[in-house]
Order: structure tokens, then sequence, then C-alpha cells
């Protein structure tokens, strides 16, 4: 009985067995990961994204701005919202964040979630 417990624990998805992280304007939560850059071509311009790759998946909660809960599970990669920044961060840089989830826009159907960096640790 007690193997069997321990394998069901060993199977269940990462995201499940950790708490899901809330969309909230307090800036105290700390991800580490990898930052990558994604450029594209914005008419005449270059212009990049940044996406922190995270060490193993998450999941995030909240409500989006019409009112609506949602909830992802299994985030590896999460886009970046950044104003100015402390430091800069490098493409394939690892590091280490501080700051808030914003919400999916309501226009998206599946929804997506940005970090709004506040620090850069």
């Amino acid at each position: 009985m007690r193997a069997l417990l321990i394998l069901l624990v060993l199977m269940t998805p990462a995201s499940r067995a950790a708490e899901c992280l809330p969309v909230t304007s307090d800036p105290s939560l700390v991800l580490r990961g990898v930052v990558k850059y994604k450029y594209e071509a914005v008419g005449q311009v270059r212009a990049f994204s940044l996406f922190l790759h995270l060490p193993s998946p998450i999941c995030v909660m909240g409500t989006r701005y019409d009112g609506s809960p949602f909830r992802q599970d299994n985030l590896s990669v999460i886009a970046l919202g950044i104003r100015k920044l402390n430091k800069n961060i490098g493409d394939g840089e690892a590091v280490v964040l501080r700051g808030a989830f914003w919400g999916p826009p309501i226009n998206e159907p599946r929804g997506s979630v940005t970090f709004a960096v506040a620090e850069v640790l």
C-alpha cells in the first residue's frame, strides 16, 4: 500500500502537486530561469520580446480584467513585461526576477500571462 502511495505521488504532475501562483498587484513574487529573446520584424524596425524559461513548470491562476476566472497549468515559458530595469538582461542569461503576474487579456481566448518584472535580483 505504501509503495502505491509513493508511486501516485511521483506520477502526479508538478503543477498539480504545487500550489498555483496567484495573479496579484503585489510585486513580491520571485522567479528563476533563463531569459531568451524572440526577435520580430515590425515594419522596418527589428524588435524583440523577452521570455523567461523556467526550470520546471508552474501553475498560475487569477481573474481576467473582465472578471472571469482563469487557470493555466504547466507553464514553462512566460513572457516578461518590462518598464525599466535596474540591470541589463542578456539573451541566454540565467536570472532571478522579482515582480508580479499580469492576467491574460480579455480578447485572447487561450489567455497568456505576463510576468511584470520589478527588479533583477
